[in-house]
């Protein structure tokens, strides 16, 4: 693939699409920014990642989420 469609294709991707997203959210310091944008919280800080981290509940039911967030204040 030569460099224009390369670069053509990277154009196209958005942070919501979940290939995207996925390599992304591996990064702590890029997570940290989108959560620090969303909650309008400078301050914050991400302890730990756990990217693509499943989530059960007792009724058999579960979920995906991109990040877990704890939040150390409350």
């Amino acid at each position: 693939m030569d460099n224009h469609l390369y670069y053509q294709k990277l154009s196209q991707l958005r942070l919501f699409d979940d290939d995207f997203m996925i390599i992304a959210l591996k990064n702590k310091e890029c997570v940290e920014c989108i959560l620090r944008i969303i909650l309008n919280d400078k301050n914050l800080k991400v302890k730990e990642l756990h990217n693509q981290y499943p989530h059960k509940n007792l009724h058999g039911k579960s979920i995906e989420v991109d990040i877990l967030a704890i939040n150390y204040k409350c």
